[in-house]
């Protein structure tokens, strides 16, 4: 659990950590602890955040328009997208007045199957190379599906393509 918080400060993103849990823990149980380690972290992040503003309307117009507009839908979105930079979008979600029990729901919801994949991939290393070809596969579907959703939501707000 130490580890989560750890990576706060090394700026280290949380996937290592949930696949290291599959490996040393197994799917369930790593899956499991990733989720404590993800809840710590994210609230460390939330009430941080709440002591600074780092959304500047002027500078990132549009990323203000729709965390204004979609926060909590937002985030989901950055969590099953496993390029997005999770932990700055918890921060610009958190600075821009999203609701504690919302925050962390939707973090543990939309987190769900990618800590479960992660976990999975630890175990298919060592025991099963067409489970992990499988979850690689799926890990990369989140991913098409992710940036396709967001492209739409940045068209429709914005009227700008995906810089």
């Amino acid at each position: 659990m130490g580890f989560w918080i750890l990576r706060l400060l090394f700026l280290i993103p949380g996937t290592p950590l949930m696949i290291l849990g599959g490996v040393y823990f197994g799917p369930i149980e790593g899956g499991i602890l990733s989720t404590i380690g993800l809840v710590m972290s994210a609230t460390l992040i939330y009430f941080f955040s709440n002591k600074v503003s780092v959304v500047k309307e002027k500078r990132h117009k549009d990323l203000s328009i729709l965390i204004k507009t979609y926060n909590y839908k937002l985030l989901a979105l950055g969590m099953i997208c496993p390029i997005v930079p999770v932990d700055v979008l918890c921060i610009l979600s958190a600075a821009n007045g999203i609701k504690y029990s919302t925050y962390i729901l939707t973090i543990v919801l939309a987190n769900a199957p990618l800590r479960l994949l992660y976990s999975y991939i630890g175990v298919s290393f060592t025991k099963s190379t067409g489970g992990l070809i499988l979850t690689l596969v799926s890990i990369a579907l989140m991913f098409i599906v992710s940036m396709k959703m967001w492209n739409t939501l940045k068209k429709t707000n914005t009227g700008l393509p995906l810089k």
